[in-house]
């Protein structure tokens, strides 16, 4: 069964959170016991990306995001939230 990682985009992009996409898949890939190396070969991406990502040198394209999720079991799930009313103003 693949789990799912469900995050809107302003939650993928860091946006008003304390967490996002990147921070999540930063910890799963800590639990999951591979090597770096494992983990750049069995998802198609860069061992040196991967590297920059885990130190927090660089960010990932949301395709080589969704390789590692589905590298580590999971399946990457963006979600459109209702947009939020601004003050002042109709929308």
């Amino acid at each position: 069964m693949t789990r799912r990682i469900v995050v809107d985009a302003r939650q993928a992009m860091g946006y008003g959170t304390g967490m996002n996409l990147l921070d999540d898949l930063r910890k799963l890939i800590q639990a999951d016991g591979r090597t770096r190396y494992r983990l750049s070969v069995d998802g198609g991406i860069e061992q040196s990306a991967l590297s920059r990502l885990l130190s927090g040198e660089r960010g990932l394209s949301l395709a080589s995001a969704e390789r590692l999720a589905a590298t580590l079991g999971y399946r990457l799930t963006l979600v459109r939230l209702p947009r939020r009313k601004q003050r002042g103003g109709d929308v």
